[in-house]
């Protein structure tokens, strides 16, 4: 099924049925970060189509729906079919963990994440 552009499989559900009203907030370089999970909020403040057409394309795969945000609502964060969770804003995307769970350590303890290059 598809929801606000996005499609909806049971991993997205899964996750954010424990998850989903997560908010986090982390002391950052003498500031505060934060990430959620509130899918709703994450989907006003992008354009689908970005996301299915440059996003999706650079993974390779057309199955990517939005969980949440991160860096202060900066950074749109998203789950493919697999359960592998990305980050991207603008130009720049990220893979951020293999999992919901693990992105959430990951977000937690702010780990390097490995950047996806623009297709040519």
């Amino acid at each position: 099924m598809w929801k606000d552009g996005y499609p909806w499989f049971s991993v997205v559900e899964e996750f954010l049925r424990e998850f989903g009203s997560l908010r986090v907030t982390l002391p950052k370089h003498g500031q505060t970060d934060t990430f959620h999970f509130n899918v709703a909020e994450a989907v006003d403040d992008v354009d689908a189509s970005w996301v299915q057409e440059n996003y999706a394309e650079r993974i390779g795969t057309n199955k990517l729906c939005v969980i949440g945000q991160a860096h202060n609502d900066y950074l749109l964060l998203f789950m493919s079919d697999a359960g592998k969770v990305y980050g991207g804003y603008d130009d720049y995307l990220c893979f951020i963990a293999d999992s919901g769970v693990e992105a959430i350590e990951a977000l937690c303890q702010n780990s390097p994440v490995q950047e996806i290059p623009e297709r040519e």
